[in-house]
């Protein structure tokens, strides 16, 4: 995996978390198209993140190797990332199409443990990250976001270098 596709795959997952948080009052399928319309799809988005390479991840790495591995990543264009974070990021996107499905429906309090659990997945991606690249991830654009930030908020596209997956919005 690319450092850049890493980095495209966590402000994805920053910009579902934070469209997840600004929803209230609108209905599911609002939400839905944002994605669509200014990123990717979830159907998409699943479908990238199965295309991933993936290997089998045995006990994940504890204390000092996640630090360590950050400093490696300094340097690295190909990040070392945990295995298990891409299951968990399937799983956590899965939940949220499932959810979006119901595109009448209106958004209600089972948007919480949605949003924790991307929030979650996309920590156990970024926790490797070099610190800039982390933040740079988390400044995606987002459905309601204040118009105070439009310019220091960027689309997934232009986070991820142009590495993004075909169906993506135009960059600025």
């Amino acid at each position: 995996m690319a450092y850049a596709d890493a980095i495209g795959l966590a402000a994805y997952l920053s910009q579902v978390d934070l469209s997840l948080d600004r929803s209230s009052g609108v209905s599911r399928g609002v939400v839905a198209d944002y994605f669509a319309r200014n990123s990717l799809s979830l159907d998409q988005a699943i479908a990238y993140v199965a295309s991933l390479p993936q290997w089998s991840a045995d006990a994940p790495p504890r204390g000092w190797v996640w630090r360590f591995w950050r400093l490696v990543n300094l340097v690295r264009r190909d990040p070392i990332v945990d295995a298990a974070a891409f299951a968990a990021i399937d799983a956590a996107l899965r939940e949220v199409a499932d959810y979006l499905s119901a595109a009448s429906a209106p958004t209600d309090e089972a948007v919480y443990p949605l949003r924790c659990r991307v929030c979650v997945a996309c920590m156990a991606l970024t926790r490797t990250f070099a610190l800039s690249d982390e933040y740079k991830s988390r400044q995606v654009e987002h459905l309601h976001q204040n118009e105070i930030l439009r310019d220091r908020l960027w689309p997934v596209s232009d986070l991820a270098g142009g590495r993004w997956p075909s169906g993506a919005a135009q960059s600025r």
